[in-house]
């Protein structure tokens, strides 16, 4: 039996099936095409960006590329470097060695000798302090400071000492540190006082210096005698040439430094049939070892006024430098007025190195990371570096008598400081 409108029916539904799966076929067929565009758009993205990962200049971040998004990740942190260790100091020759040993340790002129470019009659002792040291590519090598007996902390000469065989003999070579814009001050003013801690000389290699002159060595006796072979050129105070002899023995050290001009005259150093006597003294300076690591070395002992005690009012000049480069981060001179502070509110080191000494003291801290800033970068401090640290005291006041606790007096905490203001001064 026929159903009535059936086969319309029917033939209208078969053609409402075929445009509906003409249009499915449609959009899958554009479906495929929109993501087959995605994905070679973000492939190009990525192609330009470096294919799977890149750096992005300036944004510190990578571009990673994975299952088709593009994301962004921190890059890890640098590892953060060990504190600097002590160096060990060993010789490379035995016959060196006992040369080195003998010439290492504190020397006093026996008597003054005269000022250079002082006043008639002027005379002042002489102390000379050496000390074999670790510098890279220069082995048998000490630290030579020299600087008059009443200004230790301000040498007027640094220099290195090496100690070589050269075709079967012994020599010495002195070198000069490479000067600074100013050659008033010391030619390298973070090592003042290494001669005292030679284990903590910072990490300087042979592009520091430049030779000056050689001593030929020859023992003699007990002691040693060395002697320049020939004048050696120079352009010290006047000079166009120098010559230098030696002579060391256990407790006795002699020295001729010559300094001659065009026409061969004596421009500095000892006169005609001069020479200058050195005894062996302890050593000028004081090193006081506080612990955890914290070394204070005393270059000039102040005595006046009140020593620094806690919460006083301090008013200093300083300068600090990175211990394992001996670069310059911060100093305090040149500027309008002295950093002043209350004792007790800066890093550690400062707080407990300080205590104690007076007006007109110098004295250098040796401050280990933990006492400073211990695994935290700072400016120009990187992380777990010790410090060095010059500090001349100009004044303490005594602090103010501690507030009151009360009811209508409460006690104010007091403000802090982490290090000294590196721009104000203050």
């Amino acid at each position: 039996m026929l159903v009535p409108g059936h086969g319309v029916v029917r033939g209208v539904l078969g053609r409402t099936r075929t445009a509906t799966a003409s249009r499915e076929a449609w959009r899958g067929t554009h479906e495929r095409n929109r993501r087959m565009k995605t994905r070679m758009t973000i492939g190009a993205v990525m192609m330009v960006a470096g294919l799977a990962t890149a750096w992005q200049p300036g944004t510190g971040t990578a571009v990673t590329g994975s299952g088709g998004a593009v994301t962004t990740e921190q890059p890890p942190a640098p590892p953060v470097p060990p504190a600097r260790q002590p160096s060990t100091f060993a010789w490379t020759d035995k016959e060196l060695e006992k040369i080195g040993s003998m010439l290492a340790g504190s020397w006093q002129t026996t008597k003054p000798v005269p000022v250079s470019g002082g006043a008639p009659g002027e005379t002042v002792n002489i102390v000379m302090q050496v000390a074999p040291v670790v510098v890279e590519g220069m082995p048998n090598t000490l630290y030579v400071e020299t600087a008059r007996a009443d200004s230790i902390h301000a040498p007027f000469r640094q220099a290195l000492f090496q100690l070589y065989t050269s075709k079967g003999k012994v020599r010495m070579r002195t070198l000069e540190f490479h000067r600074g814009a100013d050659a008033q001050t010391p030619h390298m003013p973070a090592l003042v006082g290494m001669a005292a801690i030679p284990q903590w000389f910072p990490k300087l290699t042979s592009s520091s210096v430049y030779g000056t002159l050689d001593l030929e060595v020859t023992a003699e006796g007990a002691g040693f005698k060395g002697k320049s072979p020939h004048p050696f050129p120079t352009s010290l105070g006047g000079a166009v040439e120098m010559t230098s002899e030696i002579t060391l023995t256990k407790d006795t050290l002699t020295t001729i430094d010559r300094g001659f001009d065009a026409d061969g005259k004596v421009v500095w150093g000892s006169s005609e049939g001069e020479q200058y006597q050195f005894a062996r003294v302890p050593s000028p300076i004081t090193v006081k070892d506080l612990g955890e690591g914290l070394l204070v070395l005393e270059l000039k002992k102040g005595a006046e006024g009140k020593a620094i005690e806690e919460r006083d009012r301090v008013s200093v000049q300083y300068t600090g430098w990175v211990g394992g480069d001996a670069k310059q981060f911060d100093s305090s001179r040149g500027r309008p007025q002295p950093f002043t502070f209350n004792q007790g509110q800066l890093i550690r080191g400062w707080n407990t190195g300080l205590i104690g000494y007076q007006k007109g003291s110098v004295v250098r801290l040796l401050i280990p990371p933990a006492l400073a800033y211990g695994d935290r970068a700072r400016g120009p401090i990187p992380a777990n570096s010790d410090l060095y640290f010059e500090v001349e005291v100009l004044n303490v006041e005594a602090a103010p008598p501690a507030p009151t606790a009360g009811p209508e007096a409460p006690e104010q905490p007091q403000p802090t400081k982490a290090i000294p203001d590196s721009t104000s001064g203050k």
